[in-house]
């Protein structure tokens, strides 16, 4: 990071000159240029590079990236949308080592709320490692323009998601390590109580898809 930074001071510079001087085109120019430049540090070519062989083995064909955009509205992670020649798709990323498997229990998240087919969720490709870098790769979704009735509808949707069940409550894997147990109760109070602080169905569908398309 020391090197990125000494590499392209001059850079930085022109970025703090035009900002000064107020310049408006300038401006434009050496900030995008700056986007770009710390771009290629958090999304580096080791995880664009995995991210690829990834998506060639499970869509069977070659992919290569046309373009790489940040995706606001998270905590935890960095977002991205990844546009490709075979299309578009959404990558999430964080530090393996803060964050062990967390991915992997997230895709087996969503997957489940798939399963139920009553609620829009966009398919989770993958996850994988790159360095000291776990991301996941999913099916992108596009937002879509809200209808009238999105509120009552999906209030439905999610009344008919909380009707399917299993015969004990909680998942087998955490959502996010340090707020999810695995602990199995056949009472819900008794699990509530235990999971107090947990994701509800509610919180992880408006948490992992707080400005998508979901349904």
């Amino acid at each position: 990071m020391k090197a990125f930074f000494k590499k392209n001071s001059r850079h930085f510079e022109s970025f703090s000159i035009a900002i000064i001087a107020k310049d408006e085109a300038e401006s434009r120019s050496v900030c995008g240029h700056f986007s770009s430049l710390l771009l290629t540090v958090i999304f580096n070519k080791e995880i664009q590079n995995k991210v690829l062989e990834i998506l060639t083995e499970k869509k069977g064909d070659k992919h290569s990236i046309k373009k790489i955009t940040p995706v606001s509205g998270g905590s935890i992670n960095d977002a991205y949308k990844l546009e490709t020649d075979r299309g578009n798709f959404f990558v999430k990323k964080n530090s393996a080592v803060k964050y062990p498997l967390m991915f992997e229990a997230e895709a087996k998240g969503l997957e489940l709320l798939r399963s139920a087919n009553e609620i829009y969720i966009p398919e989770p490709i993958a996850t994988s490692l790159a360095g000291q870098d776990a991301f996941i790769i999913m099916e992108y979704a596009e937002q879509g323009k809200r209808q009238k009735d999105f509120f009552f509808d999906f209030g439905k949707r999610v009344a008919k998601l909380h009707k399917h069940s299993a015969e004990k409550f909680g998942l087998d894997s955490r959502v996010v390590e340090a707020i999810q147990s695995h602990h199995h109760d056949t009472d819900v109070s008794e699990h509530a109580h235990k999971q107090e602080g947990g994701l509800s169905v509610e919180a992880m569908i408006v948490e992992v898809f707080p400005s998508s398309r979901l349904f």
